[in-house]
Protein backbone atom coordinates (compact mmCIF):
# COMPACT_ATOMS: atom_id res chain seq x y z
CA UNK A 1 0.00 0.00 0.00
CA UNK A 2 1.18 3.40 -1.05
CA UNK A 3 0.45 6.66 0.66
CA UNK A 4 0.50 9.46 -1.96
CA UNK A 5 0.26 13.31 -1.08
CA UNK A 6 -1.83 15.32 -3.05
CA UNK A 7 0.24 17.84 -4.77
CA UNK A 8 1.26 21.40 -3.15
CA UNK A 9 -1.20 23.48 -5.26
CA UNK A 10 -4.20 21.45 -4.01
CA UNK A 11 -3.39 21.64 -0.22
CA UNK A 12 -3.70 25.52 -0.02
CA UNK A 13 -7.04 27.23 0.18
CA UNK A 14 -8.04 28.45 -3.13
CA UNK A 15 -7.81 32.32 -2.83
CA UNK A 16 -8.72 34.32 -5.78
CA UNK A 17 -5.96 36.79 -7.12
CA UNK A 18 -6.57 40.47 -5.67
CA UNK A 19 -4.54 42.92 -4.65
CA UNK A 20 -4.07 43.45 -1.59
CA UNK A 21 -6.69 46.00 0.12
CA UNK A 22 -5.16 49.17 1.45
CA UNK A 23 -5.89 49.62 5.58
CA UNK A 24 -8.70 52.28 6.00
CA UNK A 25 -7.69 55.68 7.36
CA UNK A 26 -11.00 57.04 7.88
CA UNK A 27 -10.61 60.35 9.85
CA UNK A 28 -12.74 60.01 13.40
CA UNK A 29 -15.83 61.21 13.17
CA UNK A 30 -17.03 64.33 14.91
CA UNK A 31 -19.86 64.37 16.94
CA UNK A 32 -23.04 66.38 15.53
CA UNK A 33 -22.97 69.04 17.75
CA UNK A 34 -19.21 70.29 16.93
CA UNK A 35 -21.03 71.09 13.32
CA UNK A 36 -24.12 72.83 15.44
CA UNK A 37 -21.36 75.07 16.95
CA UNK A 38 -18.93 76.13 14.32
CA UNK A 39 -22.31 77.52 12.97
CA UNK A 40 -23.09 79.40 16.24
CA UNK A 41 -19.37 80.67 15.84
CA UNK A 42 -19.21 81.78 12.82
CA UNK A 43 -22.59 83.45 13.12
CA UNK A 44 -21.14 85.47 16.56
CA UNK A 45 -17.93 86.49 14.27
CA UNK A 46 -20.52 87.85 11.38
CA UNK A 47 -22.85 89.52 14.38
CA UNK A 48 -19.39 90.94 16.05
CA UNK A 49 -18.32 92.50 12.72
CA UNK A 50 -21.60 93.96 12.25
CA UNK A 51 -21.41 95.52 15.82
CA UNK A 52 -18.06 96.73 15.34
CA UNK A 53 -18.96 98.55 12.09
CA UNK A 54 -22.26 99.63 13.67
CA UNK A 55 -19.95 101.32 16.36
CA UNK A 56 -17.94 102.89 13.46
CA UNK A 57 -21.25 104.89 12.14
CA UNK A 58 -22.10 105.76 15.95
CA UNK A 59 -18.91 107.07 16.64
CA UNK A 60 -19.09 109.06 13.18
CA UNK A 61 -22.20 110.80 14.43
CA UNK A 62 -20.74 111.22 17.95
CA UNK A 63 -17.22 113.23 16.24
CA UNK A 64 -19.72 115.58 15.17
CA UNK A 65 -19.18 117.81 18.47
CA UNK A 66 -15.60 117.70 18.03
CA UNK A 67 -14.35 121.13 17.35
CA UNK A 68 -13.22 122.22 13.90
CA UNK A 69 -13.06 119.09 12.19
CA UNK A 70 -16.44 117.06 14.11
CA UNK A 71 -18.33 117.85 10.78
CA UNK A 72 -15.86 116.97 8.38
CA UNK A 73 -15.32 113.78 10.24
CA UNK A 74 -19.48 113.11 10.83
CA UNK A 75 -19.29 114.18 7.36
CA UNK A 76 -16.93 111.16 5.94
CA UNK A 77 -18.07 109.03 8.39
CA UNK A 78 -22.00 109.50 7.31
CA UNK A 79 -20.65 109.12 3.41
CA UNK A 80 -18.91 105.46 4.00
CA UNK A 81 -22.08 104.28 5.78
CA UNK A 82 -24.31 105.72 3.64
CA UNK A 83 -22.83 104.27 0.73
CA UNK A 84 -23.10 100.63 2.38
CA UNK A 85 -26.67 101.10 3.40
CA UNK A 86 -27.54 102.34 -0.16
CA UNK A 87 -26.27 99.54 -1.37
CA UNK A 88 -27.91 97.31 0.68
CA UNK A 89 -30.97 98.34 0.05
CA UNK A 90 -30.78 98.51 -3.82
CA UNK A 91 -29.67 94.37 -3.66
CA UNK A 92 -33.06 94.08 -2.21
CA UNK A 93 -35.30 96.56 -4.84
CA UNK A 94 -36.27 95.69 -8.31
CA UNK A 95 -33.55 96.13 -10.58
CA UNK A 96 -30.90 95.69 -8.44
CA UNK A 97 -29.17 99.36 -9.17
CA UNK A 98 -26.55 98.55 -6.49
CA UNK A 99 -24.38 101.58 -7.94
CA UNK A 100 -26.84 103.97 -7.88
CA UNK A 101 -27.99 103.16 -4.32
CA UNK A 102 -24.11 103.15 -3.27
CA UNK A 103 -24.01 106.81 -4.94
CA UNK A 104 -27.24 107.70 -3.26
CA UNK A 105 -26.38 106.65 -0.17
CA UNK A 106 -22.94 108.08 -0.06
CA UNK A 107 -24.56 111.85 -1.13
CA UNK A 108 -27.39 111.38 1.84
CA UNK A 109 -24.75 110.09 4.55
CA UNK A 110 -22.34 112.74 3.82
CA UNK A 111 -25.24 115.43 4.63
CA UNK A 112 -27.07 113.97 8.02
CA UNK A 113 -23.31 113.21 9.25
CA UNK A 114 -22.18 116.87 8.27
CA UNK A 115 -25.21 118.62 9.30
CA UNK A 116 -27.49 116.23 11.93
CA UNK A 117 -24.61 114.35 13.53
CA UNK A 118 -24.36 114.52 17.37
CA UNK A 119 -28.17 114.38 17.06
CA UNK A 120 -29.94 110.97 18.28
CA UNK A 121 -31.59 110.29 15.33
CA UNK A 122 -28.40 111.13 13.33
CA UNK A 123 -26.95 108.57 15.69
CA UNK A 124 -28.89 105.78 15.44
CA UNK A 125 -29.47 106.00 12.01
CA UNK A 126 -26.02 106.28 11.41
CA UNK A 127 -24.93 103.22 13.38
CA UNK A 128 -27.43 101.18 11.56
CA UNK A 129 -26.72 101.93 8.69
CA UNK A 130 -22.70 101.66 9.96
CA UNK A 131 -23.82 97.75 10.77
CA UNK A 132 -24.21 96.92 6.73
CA UNK A 133 -20.58 98.27 5.78
CA UNK A 134 -19.03 95.03 5.58
CA UNK A 135 -22.56 93.37 2.81
CA UNK A 136 -22.95 96.64 1.59
CA UNK A 137 -19.01 98.08 0.97
CA UNK A 138 -18.37 94.88 -0.79
CA UNK A 139 -21.51 94.90 -3.29
CA UNK A 140 -20.71 97.92 -3.66
CA UNK A 141 -17.54 97.89 -5.02
CA UNK A 142 -17.83 94.15 -6.77
CA UNK A 143 -21.31 94.93 -7.92
CA UNK A 144 -19.87 95.14 -11.57
CA UNK A 145 -17.86 91.66 -11.50
CA UNK A 146 -19.53 88.60 -12.66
Amino acid sequence: MQISTLPQNFSRPLVRNQPPQPPKNDPPQEPEDKVGSREIMNNLKIGAVAAVCGGIGYGGSVAHSIPYVGPALSGIVGAVVGASAGASLAATLPGERIKTGALLGLVGGAIVGASAGGTTAANVAMGVAGATMPFGLLMAVFSGAS
